[in-house]
Order: structure tokens, then sequence, then C-alpha cells
């Protein structure tokens, strides 16, 4: 008679565990770091929604900017005028609601306005823009 077992040895078993380990041991950092780059890449195209967004409602309400005050449009401005969807705002960094400015500020050497996106509105003499 012949005596044949079929299936693996412990030691082989144990051989591809350990190839498994060692090859998610290696994949795991490379996926998390791709994962945070396209978090920041989708944070960063939000805000630059957000900008143009501040954009239009500044041309909307021109009588507010002023060149020598920057005045800070808030999101909630934006989503209460119709610029932008209040549903679409969730920071993807840490998947709570956004929250955050357009800052317009007069640039005199361009002779026009400049926009950036700030979580707070630090400057001390800003307008808030908080107006619905």
């Amino acid at each position: 008679m012949k005596n044949s077992k079929k299936g693996f040895t412990l030691i082989e078993l144990l051989a591809v565990i350990t190839i498994i380990a060692i090859l998610m041991t290696i994949i795991t950092p490379v996926l998390v770091k791709l994962l945070n780059e396209n978090k920041q890449k989708l944070y960063e195209q939000q805000t630059d929604t957000l900008v143009a967004a501040g954009k239009r409602w500044a041309n909307d309400h021109t009588q507010y900017l002023s060149e020598t005050t920057p005045y800070c449009i808030s999101i909630e401005t934006l989503a209460d005028d119709g610029y932008i969807s209040g549903d679409d705002l969730i920071n993807p960094v840490d998947k709570k609601e956004m929250t955050g400015y357009v800052i317009a500020a007069y640039n005199s050497s361009y002779s026009q306005y400049v926009y950036e996106f700030a979580v707070n509105c630090n400057i001390s003499s800003a307008n808030q823009g908080n107006l619905s």
C-alpha cells in the first residue's frame, strides 16, 4: 500500500505565512503614504473650489471689499448664498465638516484682489463675511 498524504507540511505553511508577513510589512507603509497623499490632494482641490467660489461671491458683492482691509468670506456664507453646496464639504483628512474662510485682500503691486483659503480668519482688522 502507498502512503499518500495530501496537504502541506507545517514548515511549508510557516514559510508561506512568513513571506506574506514580509510583503505586508513592505506594502503597508506605501499604501498609507498613497492614501495620505490622495487625501491631501483632495483637500487642496476642495480649497481651490472654495477660493473660486469666493472670487465669484466677491464679484457679486464688491460693496464689502476694501483696498485697505482684507475681507473674510466664510464657507457658511458661500453655502448660504448658493456659491457652493454645503453638503459636499467634508474634510478628507479628518472626515469632519470643513470650516474656514476665503480671504480677499487687495494687492497694490498687482492692482487686484488676491484670494486664499484659511482655516481661521486671523487678520485682526479683517471684516467678517457672515452676512446671511
